[in-house]
């Protein structure tokens, strides 16, 4: 089976991030504001300008997510303020200041991608070990060097998990459990992806709906788990035969669908044919013949989704009506031909 993560994005907590950084930029922002207060009203005013601008900053994000837009302030940038106040922080305060790295250390890693989250993670480390050896002492400094290095670790651990067991969840929520086939909602999630690079970039997309022919009445004869073995063994054959990025759903009982991005009618015809012979030649049921019939069809410039699988399943209906077996081809162009159809391809 082919997997894909989640809009071709492996790391799911990423998918959070905004929303995490909504909440925690309101929470920081009204926890921090008395710090920075109180820095002020202790003289320690280096240390409270920090703190205020770092306060300002989660505000102005927080408040441009919060009306649907991007932080205008990037994240990582917010962090290396952060940084800067911790280290002004432990010169000023000492070991209190020391307490600021572990909240740091782990919302970096819920707010940024795991490179950056890694890598601004070491400069913290990098700027609190030294001045932790000479403001707190050698004793505490090793200790305090040797948890922070730890809580790095357990980040990437617990982090890893958490995407692993995401990614396994949303395997499962797109995946026919059957056939091993992508289901429907995924269907409608790629179309979308592929319609929007058809947009933008002008590559060819097109689908092959497929039909397994008779499939009612290997059921009612020879039962359903026979007709279960059909799917299993029709899926796992068609999947064999399709190339990277090209992918295989289960849109009904019997009925599939092949999404090919960058290919055109002419690749598809020879697909889809290629399919209906492997299918027919493949003993799915002993003294039996399994076949099935397609329809096929590229999106039209612009052409809404609506229209484009209405083409296709009406290219399907043809080859179902005209005997079975066979492929039929949606024209080209949308709304030249009145049924949409034109059978090119037929079982010789």
């Amino acid at each position: 089976m082919k997997t894909l993560a989640p809009s071709g994005n492996s790391d799911i907590i990423s998918s959070y991030h905004e929303r995490t950084y909504y909440w925690l930029a309101i929470v920081g922002a009204a926890v921090l504001f008395p710090f920075s207060l109180n820095n002020f009203l202790q003289g320690r005013t280096l240390l409270g300008i920090g703190t205020l601008v770092f306060v300002l900053v989660l505000a102005i994000n927080a408040r441009s997510i919060g009306r649907g837009g991007k932080p205008p302030v990037p994240t990582w940038l917010v962090f290396c303020l952060a940084i800067a106040s911790v280290g002004i922080s432990i010169k000023t305060q000492g070991v209190v200041g020391l307490f600021w790295c572990y909240p740091a250390l782990a919302l970096m890693h819920f707010l940024l991608r795991p490179r950056m989250a890694n890598i601004l993670s070491g400069v913290l480390i990098a700027v609190a070990a030294p001045l932790t050896f000479r403001y707190v002492g050698a004793d505490v400094a090793a200790r305090v060097l040797a948890t922070m290095v730890a809580v790095l670790a357990f980040n990437n651990i617990f982090l890893g998990i958490i995407n692993r067991l995401q990614q396994q969840l949303y395997d499962l929520s797109i995946v026919d459990p059957l056939t091993g086939a992508f289901n429907r909602r995924h269907l409608l999630e790629r179309v979308g992806e592929m319609v929007a690079q058809h947009d933008r970039y002008g590559h060819p997309v097109s689908l092959i709906m497929i039909d397994v022919d008779h499939f009612k009445s290997i059921n009612d004869e020879l039962g359903h788990g026979a007709g279960d073995k059909v799917l299993v063994g029709m899926v796992r054959k068609i999947q064999e035969r399709l190339r990277k990025g090209e992918a295989l759903f289960r849109t009904g009982g019997e009925e599939f669908v092949v999404l090919l991005p960058n290919t055109g009618i002419r690749d598809a015809a020879t697909l889809a044919e290629s399919l209906r012979k492997l299918v027919e030649a493949e003993s799915l049921l002993p003294g039996r013949p399994v076949t099935i019939s397609l329809g096929a069809a590229t999106r039209g410039k612009k052409e809404a989704v609506e229209d484009w699988l209405a083409r296709c399943d009406a290219a399907l209906y043809a080859s179902k009506s005209g005997g079975r077996n066979r492929v039929s081809l949606a024209d080209a162009t949308p709304g030249t031909e009145p049924p949409g159809v034109r059978e090119e391809v037929e079982n010789k």
